[in-house]
Parts: C-alpha cells; structure tokens; sequence
C-alpha cells in the first residue's frame, strides 16, 4: 500500500492532515491504522448519520411504516438506475455509431449521478441502526407539562441520531412560534 496524497499544517501540538477526497481519506485512515500511528480522524460527511424531520405526519405513526416507505422508495430508485445502466449498455453494444453511443452514456451517467445520491440517502438506513432507535415523538407535553399528553406541538416526528439535535430543533421551533 502507499501513501495517499495529502496537505497539512500544523494546528498549534498537532499536525492538521487534508486530503482532497473521501477516496483518499479512507486510503490515509487505512494507511496510519496499518502504521500503528495514533490519530483522531472525523467522520466524512456521506458516513455520518442521517437527521430528517417529517412534518405532517400523523403523532401515531409507527416507525416501522415510515422505514417501509423509506425502503420501498429507495427500492424504486435502485430499479430506476439499473434500468438507466442497461439503457447504456445496450446502446453501447448496439449503436453503429460509437460517438453517439459515448455521449448517451455521458448525459445518462450524468442525469443518474443524481438519483445515485438520493440512493445513497434512502438507503444509508440500512447501514444505521433500525429507524425506530432514532425517533422521538414531539409533543408539546415534554416541553410544557401543564398540557394533556394528547396535545401535540405539531404533527411532526424528528428523527435523529442525536437528541442534542431535537433539543435545539425544539428550541428553534418555539422561537418561531
């Protein structure tokens, strides 16, 4: 293995390393691991766990029909890139005309980029830990006890992986209200 490419500065006792990629930040990870070099590295932002707030649902839905949606969704997506991919290679294989062919597979590449990253979003769930380990309900009644459980803020369910992150969210929505 070698060395990837890096930048770096020192940072007042510690030396500040940048690499221009994820590629090369997982490359440079590997490689200090390997080099038994002790190092704190973040995570990269496509790692990191993914926080929605779903507004307008119901306060009795269940977690798990919202991980079916977001998995029957991600499902369709998947389905619509591998239909782009054998839209390409068919062409590849079929048209007369190589430069033709080239650029089809250039736009299409180009217009499935997209959809790869929406994929990536939708599924990135799978990876984490199940949907329901993340989510609170809102209600107005862990914010103001006085209020009967059967009050809500909003109809709005946060998902996180943080509850640091609902906390400011609640704070953030009563400042607007």
């Amino acid at each position: 293995m070698h060395a990837p490419s890096f930048q770096s500065q020192m940072a007042g006792r510690f030396l500040k390393v940048t690499v221009a990629d994820a590629e090369q930040y997982r490359e440079l990870n590997s490689f200090l691991t390997e080099a038994g070099v002790e190092f704190k590295s973040f995570n990269l932002k496509e790692d990191r766990p993914v926080k929605v707030v779903i507004r307008g649902l119901p306060s009795n839905t269940e977690p798990e029909d919202i991980q079916a949606e977001i998995e029957a969704e991600a499902k369709v997506v998947r389905e619509g890139l591998e239909l782009g991919r054998k839209l390409v290679t068919y062409f590849q294989q079929n048209d007369p005309h190589v430069d033709r062919a080239l650029r089809l597979q250039r736009n299409i590449t180009e217009s499935l980029n997209e959809y790869e990253e929406v994929y990536n979003v939708l599924s990135k769930n799978k990876s984490q830990s199940l949907i329901k380990n993340f989510i609170s309900m809102s209600r107005r009644n862990e914010i103001n006890p006085n209020m009967s459980t059967t009050e809500t803020a909003s109809n709005e369910i946060i998902l996180s992986s943080d509850e640091s992150e609902i906390n400011k969210l609640r704070k953030a929505s009563l400042n607007e209200a």
